[in-house]
């Protein structure tokens, strides 16, 4: 198995490439910078590609079928875990604290197709999806008002820069609230905010 490591900062690569030295069956590749691994993408293959964040959203070239890519999390916030698992299709999310044992497991159950992600990263996810597929579905009303919420706007305001009775967005936000499955204004804005970044995520 060739796994190809590109990080921010190299000392990570070297590191993981001194833990893994004596495994014969993981032959290890260091991508010096962005040409670099581009050109090993593209002429060697490798099978597994292990990055950061940094990397994975600056850096990461087109990667074929067979290469597929782990994510190191340093400390990734909830939108970058799902930024990395939708849209550049993440195979493996592993945490700065794994030990060896753990690592070389992930690289072989990833090697044969299998997700390595908590249960949790998971289940947060397909919550998070659900909501946001209920919101993509707002009217042009609901849509006004939750981006107008997000920002922080109480109901008199965004009543007057919508030309609306408040009485109206008040029963908007109830609207909302039902829809986006929460019970207060400040979760309400809580998730109108994650949607508004997520949605960007995805344009």
């Amino acid at each position: 198995m060739v796994i190809l490591l590109y990080f921010s900062n190299k000392l990570i690569s070297e590191g993981i490439r001194c833990i893994l030295e004596d495994e014969k069956d993981i032959e290890i590749r260091i991508a010096d910078d962005a040409e670099s691994l581009s050109d090993v993408l593209q002429n060697e293959n490798p099978d597994l590609l292990f990055v950061n964040y940094h990397v994975l959203e600056n850096y990461l070239p087109p990667v074929s079928d067979k290469t597929k890519v782990l994510l190191l999390d340093t400390g990734c916030s909830e939108q970058q875990i799902n930024y990395a698992l939708i849209i550049k299709n993440v195979y493996g999310i592993i945490d700065r604290n794994t030990d060896k044992e753990l690592l070389k497991k992930a690289f072989v159950k990833v090697n044969d197709g299998t997700l390595w992600v908590k249960k949790s990263i998971i289940k947060n996810l397909i919550s998070r999806l659900s909501y946001f597929v209920n919101l993509w579905s707002l009217n042009a009303a609901e849509k006004e008002v939750f981006r107008m919420i997000s920002i922080g706007f109480d109901d008199s305001t965004i009543a007057r820069k919508l030309g609306k009775k408040e009485k109206k967005v008040k029963l908007l936000i109830e609207s909302l609230k039902q829809k986006s499955k929460v019970d207060t204004r400040w979760e309400l804005i809580d998730l109108s905010r994650q949607f508004e970044e997520f949605d960007k995520m995805t344009l």
